[in-house]
This record gives structure tokens, sequence and C-alpha cells, in this order.
């Protein structure tokens, strides 16, 4: 990594090792190199699996309104893998419409590791931009049904809850009989069926246990859409020349070889999120090494950084 400080000589009354600290606190990256590497940011490469998400999602969320029937998907799918980059895209891309107030048409909010039913509605409430969304114990009956009047008049269309895993991991410790749901569950079958909303319960591969915790949930998000890693075979070619095209911040050509597609999986695992990172931090490497273009080197200091001095991960570009 190439540093840039303020700092060339140490002040009269500092000693060695508090200006060793003051330079290390200083360092960073130079403006040019961060402003380069932002622009990877919101690059999302709109592969089969992805697109077959979207698709999941415009059917949820036309038909959410349209028919009494409640309407909700599962879209399953390892840590990394662009669930939440998928809501948020289908969020940002909405186009404006008279169907539902501006900005309310999706709404969007994370469950928490330990389900509240009071977390659940005042997310919902804030998300609706409601004034006082703080839930206590003594409101929580009342803002309950505050969250699905306000849906209605919203007329919002779309919840998108991530994190949704989490719901399946109540009651996994107790003895008693959980496919009937909890509080949080009940809840999101009340918004579904009363504010007539469309679900989308976006998670790790345990929400595939829905129906043993909720059945009545499950019943009612039947369609499955799975992002997963990608494998070296196949996909993983189409992925690489994609982003390698969408890229206009730094030149990634280098990793379009039979020698660097192969390593690049070892260094991901073939996961999006870990493979834009690692770019990420090669074109950070690269800008402020002044380089257009990515080599073996880049790769290797950019893995390293990455995964850190102390991972047993081995680096695939180490000579």
């Amino acid at each position: 990594m190439s540093y840039q400080s303020t700092y060339a000589e140490p002040d009269e009354d500092m000693d060695d090792e508090r200006y060793r600290t003051r330079e290390r606190r200083m360092a960073m990256y130079s403006e040019s190199a961060l402003a380069r590497a932002a622009s990877l940011e919101g690059l999302l490469v709109g592969h089969d699996d992805f697109k077959r998400g979207l698709a999941a999602l415009d059917r949820a969320f036309q038909l959410g309104r349209a028919l009494e029937m409640p309407m909700g998907m599962r879209l399953v799918g390892p840590p990394g893998t662009g669930k939440s980059a998928l809501q948020k895209y289908f969020r940002n891309s909405l186009p404006s419409s008279t169907l539902f107030e501006p900005g309310m048409g999706v709404l969007m909010f994370r469950i928490r590791k330990t389900p509240r039913l009071g977390h659940a509605v005042e997310s919902i409430l804030r998300a609706l931009n409601y004034p006082f969304s703080k839930v206590t114990e003594g409101t929580l009956g009342a803002k309950r049904d505050l969250s699905i009047e306000a849906l209605k008049r919203k007329k919002t269309r779309l919840l998108l809850i991530d994190e949704a895993h989490n719901l399946c991991l109540v009651g996994r410790s107790t003895k008693r009989n959980c496919s009937e749901g909890t509080e949080v569950t009940e809840y999101i079958r009340e918004v579904m069926d009363e504010a007539r909303v469309a679900v989308c319960l976006a998670g790790g591969m345990s929400l595939d246990d829905l129906r043993s915790r909720d059945e009545y949930l499950a019943s009612r998000c039947s369609t499955r859409t799975e992002l997963s890693d990608f494998p070296l075979k196949g996909a993983w070619l189409g992925l690489i020349r994609s982003l390698i095209e969408r890229c206009t911040a730094f030149d990634l050509k280098y990793l379009d070889c039979d020698s660097q597609r192969p390593l690049l999986h070892a260094a991901t695992g073939g996961n999006p999120r870990a493979l834009k990172t690692l770019i990420t931090e090669a074109v950070l490497v690269g800008v402020d090494g002044g380089q257009d273009s990515l080599d073996d080197s880049i790769l290797s200091k950019a893995f390293s950084h990455v995964r850190g001095s102390a991972s047993s991960a081995s680096n695939p570009w180490m000579r």
C-alpha cells in the first residue's frame, strides 16, 4: 500500500513511539484512489440468478395488491451473494407512480438476531416516515394497528425484509411446537392479509426452515429464488467479463485470461461480495502505486490487505 502523510519529522517533544503511532493513524490512501475505487461500489452485474430475482420481485410487486391471495417470496443464499444489493436495486429503480405515495411503494427493513415484535412495528413506522415511530410496551398494540393502517393509506405494495433467516432461529432451543409462528411472523402475516402488501423474505439458507417455524407464513411465501456463489466453470467467466466491461475507473483486463480466472476464484470462493472487495482494494493499491492496470503484484498486495496479516488463507498471487 502506498501511504501519504502530512508528517515527515517528529515534533521535538514527541518520542519515537508516539510519533510512529501518529504516523500510522494519519496514513491513508490518496483521495484520487478513493474516488476511483468508490466508483466500483455501484457496479451491479446482471447475471442470470440476479435477473430471475428481479423477475420474482416484479411479480410480487405487481400481484400483491391486485389479488386477494397473499403474495410472498423467499430470496435465499449464502452471505455476500447479492441478496441485499438485489433488493436495494429493485427499490431504487422503481419508477414513480400514482399507485402509491412517492417513496412508499417498496419499503425495506431488517430482522434482528433476536426478533421482537416492537422492533418490527417500529421499523415499518420508521420506513413510512411516521413522526413518532418509537414503540414501547404500552403503545405496542396501538402502533401495531397504526402501522397496518398506514401501509394501506400509503398504498405500499411490497415489503423487503432482510436477514429474515433470523425468524427461523426462534424456538430452536425450546421443546414447544413452533410451527404456528411467533408474534413477529404473525404480524408479517397480518400485514400481508390486512394491508394486502406483498413480502420478500431475504436471508441465509436456514430461511428454508421457515415451514417448521411458521407453516402459515411459509405457505404465503412459497415462491423461492436463490442467489449463490459462482462455480469456476460456467457463469464465473461471464461475471468477470461483465465486471471488466463495466469498470471504467481502472483497467481490469488482466483478469480475463486462463491463468487469472482460477486464481481469482480461489481468492474469493466465487463469492460476488468477496470479488468486489478484492477488486476495490486492488484499484486502491494500483492507483496509489501509479499504475492504471492490474498485475500480480497489485493483486497480491490487495489480497493481503483484505485478508489481514493473521489470515491462514493462501495468497494465490504470492510468488
